[in-house]
């Protein structure tokens, strides 16, 4: 009898192999990783993002009050070179402000942004074999600076 003491941690591991498989290599199952690569960057301003999270609905309102501290978010889309990119802002104020409306007309709150979007390519390779499994494209957007002003309707 052969007695084997063991130390340590073992991580599960999926191992595949055909059973009339002659060759000596194991390869793990769902060996790949996924390799980003920047195609191009750009610096949209003054984009419109959506409608501030402050007021939920058209009002016929004569100003707007945003007080000191209070964070307004968006979120929206914007289109960059092929590709559809997910945008979600914030905007604090630091001192409180008005911003005047016309309350004959039905308004609420935007917020537009300037942006950095950026292109990426992602590639899916074996790494047992180097071979492209997949390609695809996404995007990413950040803030640079937020605007907060009247929309009417």
């Amino acid at each position: 009898m052969i007695s084997c003491i063991f130390s340590g941690v073992i991580s599960p591991i999926s191992i595949t192999a055909k059973e009339n498989d002659d060759s000596t290599e194991v390869a793990p199952h769902g060996s790949t990783r996924v390799e980003n690569t920047l195609i191009s960057t750009a610096y949209p301003n003054n984009v419109f993002i959506g409608y501030s999270s402050m007021i939920g609905t058209w009002q016929k309102a004569s100003s707007y009050t945003v007080s000191a501290s209070y964070t307004q978010t968006a979120s929206g889309s914007y289109n960059y070179d092929g590709i559809t990119i997910g945008v979600s802002v914030s905007n604090t104020s630091g001192a409180s402000y008005i911003l005047p409306a016309d309350s004959s007309r039905y308004s609420r709150l935007g917020i537009w942004a300037d942006l950095t979007v950026r292109k990426y390519k992602a590639t899916q390779i074996d790494n047992n074999t180097g071979q492209v499994l997949s390609t695809w494209y996404f995007g990413t957007a950040q803030q640079r600076n937020t605007y907060v002003n009247v929309i009417y309707q």
